[in-house]
C-alpha cells in the first residue's frame, strides 16, 4: 500500500470560462486536473455526460508536448466514451482519464506513487467516474489502482484484460463491413493492413489471419515488428508511414491517435477502415471525404466497444458473466450493418449517422431519469 499525503490543492477543477481554446469541447461536464510534482503526477479527467449514467473510461499514460495537447486528448477521448457507451447499449456515461508521462521537474519516486496518487484522487473530482487499463497502463497498474480505489475496472482477478474483447469486437465489425461493403462475410483472401501491434492489434491479427487473411503490418517499435514477424512468418512489413497506403481490403488502425488525416485520407487505397484505435481521424470533415472517395469508415467508437463491454460488465448487479460479454460484443456487427445501412439509404458519412444514434441516446437519457446504476457486489 503506498502511503501518501495529498496536497490540499491536488484536485482543481477547471470552469472553463472560455472552452472556445479547446476545439475539442462539447459541453463536458466537468474539466478536473489532478497535480502532485512530489510523485510526478500531472493529468487531467474528462467527463463528457452522465446522462445515461455513472462514467466510465479508460485512463491513458502517454507522452504529450504541453499540457493543453493532453487536455485536449481527455476530452476527445471522453466524448468518445459517452458515444460507444450509448451505441453499445450500457448505463454509462463517457470519461477519461489522462496522465502525463513526462513531467518537466517531477521529483517521481515511483510509478507506484504516482499511480497510487492518482487513484486516490479519483474520490475527489466530484462525480463517480470508473476508470482502468488504456494505452500507457499496464495490468500491473491496475492492480496498483484497485488497491487504492474501489472505481477501478477490467481487474485482473474479475474479467481480466480488456484487450482481447476489443479485438474481438473490431473483428465483429470487420466481418460486418465486408458483408455490406463486398457482399460476403468470408475473410479468406482478403488482405488486412493493421498498424499497431499491441495487446489489441496482435490478437486482431491473429483473428484474421486464422480465418484467412492476409497481413500487411506496421509498429514505431521494432520488437513489436519482430514478434510479429516471428507469430506471422507470411505478413509483408511495411512502415507506419506507408501502411495506410498499402493495398488491401481493409485498412485496420490500432495505434494511439489520428491515423488518417488531411493528407492520409487522399493515400489510402482500401476499400473499409475498421480498426481498435481511438480517434482515427483528426476531424469528423475526414469522413465525408471518405464518403466522397467510396471507402467505407467504421466509426472507432462502434468497432473498438469490446474493451469498454468487458470491463462494464464488473459493474453488473450480478457480476461479471462471460457469456453476457460474448453476445453483447457479438452485437457490435449488427450496429454496424444498421449504421451502414443508413448511411447507404441517406447518402451520409458513417461517423455522421453514428455520431446522431449516440448524441440523440444521450439527449433522450437527459429528458428521462438516469437509467439505476449499476452496482459493484
Amino acid at each position: 500500500m503506498v502511503s501518501h499525503d495529498f496536497h490540499a490543492n491536488i484536485v482543481r477543477a477547471f470552469d472553463l470560462i472560455n472552452p472556445d481554446q479547446f476545439s475539442d469541447f462539447d459541453n463536458h461536464e466537468r474539466l478536473v486536473h489532478v497535480c502532485d510534482s512530489r510523485v510526478g503526477l500531472c493529468g487531467f479527467v474528462a467527463i463528457h455526460s452522465t446522462a445515461l449514467g455513472p462514467a466510465i473510461g479508460g485512463t491513458r499514460y502517454a507522452s504529450y508536448p504541453h499540457q493543453n495537447a493532453a487536455i485536449c486528448d481527455a476530452l476527445r477521448l471522453s466524448r468518445g466514451m459517452s458515444f460507444k457507451c450509448a451505441l453499445a447499449g450500457l448505463p454509462y456515461g463517457g470519461g477519461k482519464g489522462v496522465l502525463m508521462a513526462t513531467l518537466e521537474g517531477a521529483r517521481a519516486r515511483s510509478r507506484a506513487e504516482m499511480l497510487g496518487a492518482y487513484a486516490l484522487a479519483l474520490s475527489q473530482i466530484g462525480v463517480e467516474f470508473f476508470t482502468g487499463e488504456d494505452v500507457g497502463i499496464e495490468q500491473r497498474d491496475v492492480e496498483i489502482l484497485e488497491a487504492h480505489s474501489d472505481h477501478i475496472v477490467g481487474r485482473p482477478s474479475v474479467g481480466g484484460m480488456p484487450a482481447p474483447w476489443a479485438a474481438q469486437g473490431v473483428f465483429v465489425a470487420i466481418k460486418a463491413a465486408i458483408q455490406k461493403r463486398l457482399g460476403s462475410d468470408s475473410l479468406d483472401g482478403r488482405v488486412f493492413a493493421v498498424k499497431g501491434l499491441g495487446a489489441v492489434g496482435l490478437t486482431l491479427c491473429k483473428l484474421l489471419s486464422d480465418a484467412g487473411g492476409g497481413l500487411v503490418l506496421a509498429d514505431v517499435e521494432e520488437f513489436k515488428v519482430e514478434q510479429a514477424r516471428a507469430q506471422f512468418p507470411k505478413a509483408t512489413i511495411v512502415s507506419t508511414d506507408d501502411i495506410h497506403a498499402a493495398p488491401c481490403d481493409v485498412f485496420a488502425p490500432c495505434a494511439l491517435r489520428n491515423s488518417i488525416d488531411e493528407t492520409t485520407v487522399e493515400q489510402l487505397a482500401c476499400k473499409i477502415i475498421c480498426g481498435a484505435e481511438n480517434n482515427q481521424l483528426t476531424s469528423d470533415q475526414i469522413g465525408s471525404r471518405l464518403h466522397a472517395r467510396g471507402i467505407l469508415y467504421v466509426p472507432d467508437f462502434v468497432a473498438n466497444a469490446g474493451g469498454l463491454i468487458t470491463v462494464a460488465d464488473e459493474l453488473e448487479p450480478g457480476g461479471y458473466s462471460q457469456q453476457r460479454v460474448q453476445k453483447r460484443v457479438t452485437m457490435i456487427g449488427e450496429t454496424v450493418r444498421q449504421i451502414i445501412e443508413l448511411s447507404q439509404d441517406e447518402d451520409r458519412p458513417t461517423n455522421h449517422v453514428a455520431n446522431e444514434i449516440a448524441k440523440q441516446r444521450i439527449r433522450d437519457a437527459s429528458l428521462s431519469e438516469k437509467q439505476p446504476r449499476a452496482l459493484r457486489v
